[in-house]
């Protein structure tokens, strides 16, 4: 199994019109949140800039050779 890892500053959004288009695009999304504890609620952000790696258990260890994508 591949995974991604990113790194870099969060930029949290306040979109409501973006928050309707997520739950009309994703259905399942709405009934998550209807099934969650009280105080959580949906959280929407960006990394603007950063850099993201694939990580497998072959590199578990070595992370520092993996190469880096800068964005």
């Amino acid at each position: 199994m591949k995974m991604m890892r990113v790194a870099g500053r969060v930029e949290f959004l306040s979109d409501p019109a973006f928050e309707e288009r997520l739950y009309r695009d994703r259905p399942w999304l709405k009934d998550t949140m209807k099934n969650a504890p009280s105080e959580t609620r949906l959280a929407i952000f960006r990394v603007p800039h950063g850099e993201a790696w694939f990580w497998t258990m072959e590199a578990n260890l070595r992370e520092r050779e993996v190469p880096r994508i800068r964005f």
